[in-house]
């Protein structure tokens, strides 16, 4: 998996008494996530950002301040 690109297939519905269903699905590798609030699917989300974050810095190299 590319750690610089990750897609996402978000599918919303509402329901007959006004709440909603959430599905996540990676188009990678096909799995799903569902979540039964908003808050939920922002949680997971902020989760990924984080993660991924978290890996560019172990990826890039650090600045010492050696050059100024």
């Amino acid at each position: 998996m590319n750690d610089h690109y990750q897609a996402y297939l978000l599918r919303l519905q509402r329901t007959d008494n006004a709440q909603w269903r959430i599905m996540l699905r990676d188009t990678q590798d096909g799995t799903t996530q569902y979540f039964a609030s908003q808050r939920e699917l922002f949680v997971f989300m902020w989760s990924l950002f984080r993660g991924m974050e978290a890996a560019e810095s172990q990826q890039l190299p650090r600045d010492t301040g050696e050059n100024k």
